[in-house]
């Protein structure tokens, strides 16, 4: 149970707290339980406090200071913790559904079975966190965001309210197979390539206020998500406007629909995309070959991984996209673990961008 003296204190506000702070570091802040719903608590000082199952619905905790605090089963639905400092701290099974978490760092944190859903994570800083059993239902991440390094077995994609025990419930494991469980830098590699993709399907906006037409492209034998992207990206740089307007699995394969503007000619885009795509696949082949020193099995592998990420596009491409940002919203998708793994060399993040796990 939180500490009625220090509770007192805190509830004067913000700038008094700190300054206790500041005259009693050694001493042990324990708010456990506390009830901080719609309060104002931007830029307090609870480094290393024990806040077990506080609840800070709604609160403003932009730039709060909780370096190595005990968060576990805290209440944070709808909480502002942009530029929070969270790194080392231990939010497992806490509840951060429609939180924002943009520009916080939360490196070295303890995120296990931590519900993100719809949670706005941009410029977020997870290096080194543990992410296992996270729900990451429609959360909100962009290519500055830092998931170098975390560790994760598996996640939920998906929730729903368990009306008898009146709480919810993860759904949507993945990899699905309960016995089976992501190979170390899986996870990351796998959402930072479909951010990569994304980027580059989604890399400006389109004035589709003139009349438009579908043209749609099958793909019988699986896709390969870095070759299309290149291919849109390239035909785009030579002012042929592409939208992506859905994607869907057809008993034929894969059934991408893409916007293009009236006045053009349909067959002849159609040509240029298909030349287009397959000189890519050729071009790719030989990076592929170059790569993996023309072992054949490793070839198919890397090739393979390129098409397992259609769930992921598909999800990327069915949803709000902002583009000036390259928000990226990723649901209801099916990552799929494979036995190949890379050293990450990082993101081009540097000290000054927060993905060092100091937490300051």
């Amino acid at each position: 149970m939180a500490d009625e003296e220090q509770l007192a204190i805190l509830r004067r506000g913000v700038d008094e707290w700190n300054a206790w702070r500041l005259e009693n570091r050694s001493v042990l802040v324990d708010l456990s339980s506390a009830d901080f719903r719609d309060v104002n608590l931007n830029g307090v000082n609870l480094i290393g406090a024990k806040l077990i199952g506080v609840n800070f619905s709604e609160a403003e905790l932009i730039g709060a200071k909780l370096i190595g605090a005990n968060l576990s089963s805290a209440k944070l639905s709808d909480a502002n913790l942009s530029s929070a400092k969270l790194s080392d701290a231990n939010l497992s099974s806490a509840k951060l559904s429609d939180a924002n978490l943009s520009d916080a760092n939360l490196s070295s944190a303890n995120l296990e079975d931590i519900d993100l859903s719809r949670t706005k994570a941009l410029n977020t800083n997870f290096w080194g966190a543990t992410l296992t059993g996270a729900c990451i239902e429609d959360w909100n991440i962009n290519t500055k965001t830092n998931l170098d390094r975390v560790n994760c077995e598996y996640v939920y994609l998906g929730s729903e309210h368990d009306f008898r025990n009146r709480e919810r419930t993860y759904t949507d494991r993945h990899p699905s197979d309960l016995n089976k469980t992501f190979v170390p830098g899986d996870f990351t590699r796998l959402i930072q390539k479909s951010l990569e993709i994304a980027d580059l399907v989604f890399r400006g906006e389109i004035d589709w206020q003139k009349p438009s037409k579908i043209l749609d492209l099958y793909f019988q034998d699986g896709i390969d998500w870095q070759a299309f992207a290149n291919s849109i990206k390239c035909m785009t740089d030579d002012d042929t406007f592409l939208d992506i307007e859905g994607i869907d699995q057809t008993d034929d394969g894969i059934l991408i629909r893409v916007k293009i503007p009236q006045n053009t000619n349909k067959e002849e885009i159609k040509r240029e995309f298909w030349g287009k795509y397959k000189a890519e696949l050729k071009r790719l082949e030989g990076v592929y070959r170059e790569r993996l020193q023309a072992k054949d099995s490793q070839i198919e592998q890397y090739k393979r991984e390129n098409t397992n990420l259609t769930d992921i596009v598909k999800a990327i491409a069915s949803r709000p996209i902002n583009i000036n940002n390259r928000n990226i919203t990723i649901s209801d998708n099916e990552i799929k673990g494979t036995a190949y793994t890379e050293e990450l060399k990082g993101s081009g993040y540097t000290e000054g961008d927060n993905t060092t796990n100091t937490g300051e």
